[in-house]
């Protein structure tokens, strides 16, 4: 799994994963 800024940021943030993966860092 590559995801690039753009596509994390804008498909993942929609399911709310990118909250829970920024939480972690």
């Amino acid at each position: 799994w590559c995801p690039d800024k753009s596509s994390v940021f804008g498909s993942s943030a929609e399911d709310g994963f990118v909250n829970i993966w920024d939480l972690e860092k």
